[in-house]
């Protein structure tokens, strides 16, 4: 396993921007229009799960989806496994609101808009299991296809709350990891996250085109 962040190092004003304050190695990105807002990244020091800081994604009364985003070197990957820590938190309209995942685009590219990008699922305040006191690790397997691969922790909140804060920390790749197995679909008339099984599908493909 090779930690890529825990967000020790430092953090920065990204190009002048309020409230855009990331760690130093990453770009922050967001949707903007349609009642979506950029939210504000900021340094953490209270809810941490490695070390001492961690990273953050806030607003107040609002919608919004947030990104970080860095490349990595292949020469870390080939298969590989990529990894993060999220916890999500809210003071007022618990559920229903605040979302978070991890994307990996084995090409390199920095946009997580693009159709490239194999995505975990969500998670967050719609999981009945989860407290405010939950850190989740999200995981993502894949082979680069490029010399550089591109890991983004991406955060969204659908319902207006008093304050709806991502928190990031530990992001890691695990050098050698599982090739994807081709999915099985199931039985007909079986209950089936179909989500999930397109998304085995592009990971199997995208294992095939690197082998």
């Amino acid at each position: 396993m090779a930690v890529i962040d825990s967000f020790e190092s430092g953090f920065n004003r990204w190009h002048d921007e309020g409230e855009v304050t990331v760690p130093n190695g990453w770009t922050p990105d967001w949707l903007q229009g349609d009642g979506l807002v950029r939210p504000e990244f900021k340094p953490e020091t209270d809810r941490v799960y490695d070390g001492a800081t961690a990273a953050k994604m806030c607003h107040r009364f609002s919608t919004w989806v947030g990104v970080l985003y860095r490349q990595v070197p292949a020469q870390l990957a080939g298969p590989f496994t990529m990894s993060a820590y999220f916890k999500a938190f809210t003071t007022s309209n618990p559920t229903g609101a605040l979302q978070g995942r991890i994307g990996v685009d084995l090409h390199g590219g920095p946009d997580f808009r693009a159709e490239s990008v194999l995505w975990s699922d969500e998670w967050g305040q719609w999981q009945d299991e989860r407290s405010e006191t939950d850190w989740h690790q999200f995981m993502v397997d894949g082979i680069a296809q490029a010399s550089v691969v591109t890991v983004f922790l991406a955060a969204r909140v659908h319902y207006a709350a008093n304050t709806s804060a991502a928190f990031w920390d530990k992001v890691f790749i695990d050098a050698g990891g599982d090739v994807p197995e081709p999915p099985i679909p199931p039985p007909s008339g079986d209950p089936f996250d179909w989500d999930r099984y397109a998304r085995g599908l592009e990971a199997f493909a995208a294992a095939l085109r690197g082998g």
